[in-house]
């Protein structure tokens, strides 16, 4: 990949703001019922694994198991357990770790004027709240000159 200043590359981002983020909105009622679909299968497979520890237990009290057997099926149950635990606890506690709806529409509309007044640093950081990723490609035969540098593209962001 050649190097491309960042410069060109925040250029490119602003100006595909609106497209990049486009498919993240939409209409409030599909985002409630993709929310209450997590959090129901979610809790589902939480009970689902609780039942599974307490069968496994049994299995020892009643011989059909060793503890060694035990001990590796139960380890791999808690690391499952805590995932989900915290899936849920993140889904009802934590508002700051992902946009409402109001809040992204808002952003995306005050994208541009934000970025005008943010210092380079303020910047990364918008950026780093909105995007876990960008991906960009470039034209490897594409011909330079000196002050002109390989054209480069968006290719996703997430």
């Amino acid at each position: 990949m050649p190097s491309i200043q960042e410069s060109r590359i925040a250029d490119e981002v602003l100006k595909s703001f609106h497209k990049l983020v486009f498919g993240w909105i939409q209409p409030k009622s599909v985002i409630q019922k993709d929310e209450a679909q997590s959090r129901d299968e979610w809790t589902q497979e939480l009970k689902n694994v609780q039942r599974t520890m307490e069968k496994y237990k049994l299995m020892f009290v009643n011989d059909l198991i060793d503890f060694d057997e035990l001990n590796e099926k139960m380890h791999v149950l808690q690391e499952k357990e805590k995932e989900l635990k915290f899936n849920l606890s993140k889904e009802h506690s934590s508002p700051t770790s992902s946009y409402t709806q109001e809040k992204l529409e808002m952003l995306v509309e005050e994208f541009p004027r934000l970025w005008e007044v943010s210092t380079d640093e303020e910047r990364k950081i918008l950026l780093s709240e909105i995007f876990r990723e960008i991906i960009i490609d470039a034209d490897e035969n594409a011909k330079i000159s000196p002050g002109n540098s390989k054209p480069f593209w968006i290719v996703s962001a997430k």
